[in-house]
């Protein structure tokens, strides 16, 4: 039972992680350099991570 909650807990961080990568690299996409960080990169990384989610099936 520990093993299958440590590989679930495995996948979930590792499905987390390609979320943000995603995310990351759209909002790198943009012609216009955003700075990391940034209140723009900020609200730029929220509004592509909520799109991801759903885009996922993790949100409603």
């Amino acid at each position: 039972m520990r093993r299958e909650l440590k590989q679930d807990i495995a996948k979930a961080l590792k499905g987390e992680e390609d979320m943000e990568e995603a995310v990351r690299k759209k909002v790198l996409s943009y012609s216009r350099k955003i700075q990391e960080g940034s209140q723009e990169w900020d609200i730029l990384f929220r509004k592509h991570y909520q799109e991801e989610l759903k885009k996922r099936g993790r949100m409603p």
